[in-house]
Parts: C-alpha cells; sequence; structure tokens
C-alpha cells in the first residue's frame, strides 16, 4: 500500500479499525522494533514495559488498554459534563431508560466503532447504537449491530458506516448507567512501517514521518529535524512512500505539518 506526499512532513497517522498489536512502546519507537503503535498515558507518563497499560489514565483523546485507539471529540446535545470529563468512574444519575443520549461529533466522518462504559454490569448489553447522518432526517441502525464485551463494565459496539456520519444515538436502559463513551478513530498503522521518499535534504529522512512524534508546535526548524522529513528543496515531483507490512482498512489519514513560529499548521 502506498501513499504520497510532497514537500515538509512531521507525522502521518494512518488509522484504522482495531487489531491485534506486537508491542507497546512509549515515546519515539526505535527504528526496525516491530512496534505497531504506542502509548499515550496522561502527562506523558511511561506505560507499563510488559503489559503496555498506562498506571494512570490515559491522556486526553486517547482511551484503550494501552492508550493507543484516538477518540474522536463530540458534543453532547445536553449539558452532561459526566460524558466528556475523561474519567470513567463519573457517570450519569439523570436520564430515564426511556430517554435517549445523543452525541454530534466535532468533524463529520465515516465510523468504525464505539466503546461504552457502565457502572452497572446488567446494563452492559442494554445498548441501541443508531446514527444520522449530515443529509438524512432519520437515525439508522449499524451495519452488522455487533457488539463484544471487554470486560463486566466495558462494551465495543460495531458501527462500519459507509456514509459520514454527523451525529450518534444510544438509547435502551444501559443508558442509565451510562459513564463513558468512546468514538474510535483509529490506531496508527504506519508507526515504524518502511517508508521511502524521493529525495532527502539533511537528515530529514522519510522514517522520521513514521516514528510516532509530530514534533512541538512553536519549535525551530533544526528541532524538528530528527521528527520530521523533508526532500531536497526546489526539487520538481517529490514524493513520499510508507509500505504497511500487512493489509489494513484504513478510514482515516492524518497529517503534521511542521509547526514552525513561522509557517502555518495544515
Amino acid at each position: 500500500m502506498f501513499f504520497f506526499l510532497t514537500w515538509t512532513v512531521a507525522a502521518i497517522l494512518i488509522l484504522l479499525t482495531p487489531i491485534t498489536a506486537q508491542c507497546y512502546t512509549n515515546g519515539t519507537v526505535m527504528r526496525n522494533s516491530g512496534c505497531q503503535y504506542k502509548c499515550h498515558c496522561e502527562g506523558d507518563a511511561a506505560c507499563d514495559r510488559d503489559s503496555g497499560a498506562c498506571l494512570g489514565k490515559c491522556d486526553p483523546q486517547w482511551f484503550g488498554p494501552a492508550c493507543q485507539y484516538a477518540s474522536l471529540n463530540f458534543a453532547p446535545s445536553e449539558q452532561l459534563a459526566w460524558l466528556t470529563d475523561n474519567d470513567d468512574g463519573t457517570c450519569n444519575k439523570e436520564s430515564r431508560p426511556d430517554q435517549p443520549i445523543t452525541v454530534r461529533l466535532d468533524t463529520p466522518q465515516r465510523l468504525s466503532w464505539v466503546r461504552v462504559v457502565v457502572n452497572e454490569r446488567d446494563h452492559l448489553r442494554q445498548f441501541q447504537l443508531t446514527y444520522r447522518t449530515e443529509s438524512s432526517r432519520e437515525f439508522s441502525s449499524c451495519p452488522g449491530g455487533q457488539s463484544a464485551k471487554v470486560n463486566n463494565l466495558t462494551l465495543d459496539i460495531s458501527c462500519p458506516t459507509v456514509e459520514v456520519v454527523g451525529e450518534l444515538k444510544l438509547s435502551g436502559s444501559g443508558v442509565t448507567a451510562l459513564c463513558s463513551l468512546y468514538i474510535c478513530g483509529g490506531r496508527n498503522v504506519a508507526l515504524g512501517q518502511s517508508t521511502l521518499q524521493s529525495s532527502t535534504y539533511d537528515n530529514w529522512h522519510s522514517r522520521n514521518v513514521v516514528d510516532g512524534n509530530p514534533g512541538v508546535p512553536d519549535s525551530r526548524a533544526f528541532e524538528f529535524e530528527e521528527t520530521c522529513s523533508h526532500t531536497v528543496p526546489n526539487s520538481p515531483d517529490g514524493w513520499w512512500t510508507v509500505m504497511l507490512s500487512k493489509a489494513a482498512i484504513v478510514f482515516r489519514i492524518v497529517i503534521y505539518n511542521r509547526r514552525e513560529p513561522s509557517r502555518s499548521s495544515e
């Protein structure tokens, strides 16, 4: 699988549905380490070397056993602070079984799956998940409608849509015990993969793009040299390529440009 880009690239995240990872890491990925994702612990803390689990919480916008899944931003239709506080210990105390919860994605896009966390095991599978596109007035059922129990209080619900989704609705008695909702934005499968580019300027190698580090915003150019790629200036038809080690279903690509003070982020 090939993806072609030109000019300067800081990092690329290719995000897809969950599969088993080979190892865990935190910080910069070592070359040829075989790692397929990195953990994202709160405060950039290190994860457990053996299990990959974070000792504390995940960084905001990440979730999973090693905080390796990106969580899409959303806003509830009502003021539900307990649903957006990144805390599985704060739960719903107000909704009735017949009162669904609707959330709107900050950026409408295709879905893959969502995770719900409850505080009562009897309510774990008591959810109906539906979605609405930007052009539709009605909510539709998720394709397949399959779910997988993670533990007694956590459930993953599959919802691989073809359409771009703007809103999600959770209904059923499980809503009364709901603590957290995570809408999966995928995990980075470009991490540590083989790369090539049309030319290399100084030490701005193609492999720097798949180290999982987008660089610190507003740093100077030389500070990005070990984590960004760069083709030779003014070279025509420049390109950058990543080759995945195995076939993957990709539904989202995130690209970070070099974010210097004199440049606007893209």
